[in-house]
C-alpha cells in the first residue's frame, strides 16, 4: 500500500511515480474448499493436540512434545506429530521414531500419549487430518513463523489455534473489534512467549 515505483515513459522519457491508489487486502494463500477424507488413526484417547511442521529448530518440535508431556503428564490426552527431517523416506521415518523415543524415555511412567505420523498425505488426507473427530486443537510453539501454513490450513478448517501471539501467523489469526475497527483482537488461544536472539544452532550462513 506504501510502495511508489518511478517509472519511465519509452516513447517521451518522462520519468514520473505511480502508486496504488485503491484499498487493498491480500491473503497470501487461497482458502481451499478441499472434502477431507477418513483417516484410520489408532488415537489412544478422544482428545488430542495436532502439531505440523519439518523438524528444524525453528518449529521448536522437540520441546513443544518436552512442554506437552509435562503438562499433560498424567492426563488422558494425545499429541499427534506430524513431521519429517527432510524427506519423507525410510531412513527419514526411523531418524523420526529414534527422535521421539530418546525425548519420551525421559518420562517414564506418563500417561499422556505422543503419536508420530509421518510420510505424505495428500491435501484431503490432511483435511481429513484438520478435522478428525479425536483432534481437538491445533498447537504451534514455534520460534517465529513467517506465515505458518499448517496454522493457515487448521483456521480454514475451523480447528482451534493455540499459539505465541507474535510473528507471521498473527496476520490471519487476528480479527477487527468491531465493524471497521482498526484495533485486532486474536482469534486463538495465546501462550506466552520471550523473543531473543536467534540461536547459533539454527543461523544459515547466507540466509
Amino acid at each position: 500500500e506504501n510502495t511508489v515505483i518511478k517509472v519511465q515513459d519509452n516513447e517521451t522519457g518522462k520519468v514520473f511515480e505511480t502508486k496504488i491508489d485503491t484499498p487493498i487486502e491480500v491473503v497470501g494463500y487461497p482458502v481451499k474448499n478441499i472434502k477431507p477424507v477418513k483417516l484410520d488413526l489408532d488415537l489412544k484417547y478422544d482428545f488430542n493436540f495436532l502439531t505440523v511442521g519439518t523438524w528444524i529448530p525453528r518449529k521448536n518440535m522437540g520441546n513443544t512434545i518436552r512442554w506437552f508431556v509435562e503438562e499433560f503428564y498424567d492426563q488422558d490426552v494425545g499429541l499427534i506429530v506430524k513431521t519429517s527431517l527432510m524427506k519423507n523416506c525410510l531412513q527419514d521415518r526411523i531418524a523420526m521414531q529414534n527422535t521421539l523415543k530418546n525425548i519420551l524415555a525421559e518420562y517414564k511412567d506418563r500417561k499422556c500419549e505422543v503419536n508420530l505420523l509421518h510420510g505424505d498425505l495428500s491435501e484431503e488426507e490432511m483435511a481429513g487430518l484438520y478435522n478428525h473427530p479425536k483432534v481437538k486443537a491445533f498447537v504451534s510453539l514455534s520460534h517465529g513463523e513467517g506465515f505458518g501454513l499448517p496454522l493457515f490450513e487448521a483456521v480454514y478448517n475451523e480447528l482451534p489455534v493455540i499459539a505465541p501471539d507474535w510473528s507471521g501467523h498473527t496476520d490471519f489469526l487476528h480479527m477487527p473489534e468491531k465493524k471497521n475497527s482498526k484495533k485486532l483482537k486474536p482469534m486463538f488461544s495465546s501462550v506466552s512467549y520471550d523473543i531473543n536472539p536467534v540461536q547459533k544452532d539454527a543461523v544459515w550462513p547466507g540466509v
